[in-house]
């Protein structure tokens, strides 16, 4: 009886392993990420809100304007996207278009959010300084849960938003924000490997899922 499990176990793995495992994998991981999309979406709108209703007395307010209408903009983009590639329908033939599409879009988001290293940086405002690198690094520990299934689309976004705040720190200058940078990318170095186990995890699980159903299927058919 052993050895005919472990006859079917070997079989299963089998038919699982190469480049149609692979791409079955992936697949899913895309479908995951879509699904977490909306959650990041509702997270952009409240804390682009909040930083704003707390800097309109700090910022110009047309550069706040601008910041935060292009924030909405690219939220509506990418809800424009996820109507079209709705996960549930996705197809093998559509997730590497898809994966490029996501990366790009989120990509832009980062950029968006590290524009506020740039332009809604209060320097005389050492409290507010804090917030805005309150909100930035929440931004990427969301986006470590949000989307460490898809590596790329995280850095891209995680990138994005914290290199410019680091540029900000040494161009200000002075020790303490020499102290700041060095947290900040330290920062980056743990939530990518936080979100690197996330991703070996997630991918183990569904090929464990893959694995189980294979068998399930092969004893049915006995």
């Amino acid at each position: 009886m052993i050895c005919h499990e472990h006859g079917l176990w070997i079989s299963a793995r089998c038919q699982l392993s190469g480049s149609s495992e692979e791409e079955r994998v992936n697949l899913e991981l895309v479908r995951q990420v879509l699904r977490n999309s909306p959650i990041g979406i509702a997270a952009t709108i409240v804390n682009a809100s909040i930083l704003v209703l707390v800097l309109w007395k700090t910022i110009s307010h047309p550069v706040l304007f601008i910041w935060f209408m292009t924030t909405i903009c690219l939220v509506l983009l990418r809800l424009i996207f996820l109507y079209k590639y709705p996960p549930a329908t996705l197809s093998p033939d559509q997730y590497r278009v898809v994966t490029r599409l996501f990366v790009i879009g989120v990509g832009l988001s980062g950029i968006a959010w590290g524009c506020t290293a740039l332009f809604l940086f209060p320097v005389e405002s050492p409290t507010h300084q804090i917030l805005v690198m309150f909100v930035l690094c929440g931004m990427v520990a969301g986006g470590a849960v949000a989307f460490s299934s898809l590596m790329t689309v995280f850095l891209a976004f995680t990138l994005s938003i914290l290199v410019p705040l680091i540029i900000r720190f040494l161009v200000i200058g002075g020790a303490v924000y020499y102290a700041m940078s060095a947290m900040t990318l330290l920062y980056i170095v743990l939530t990518t490997m936080i979100a690197r186990r996330i991703n070996l995890t997630t991918r183990e699980l569904i090929r464990l899922k893959e694995f189980f159903a294979q068998m399930v299927k092969e004893r049915t058919s006995e």
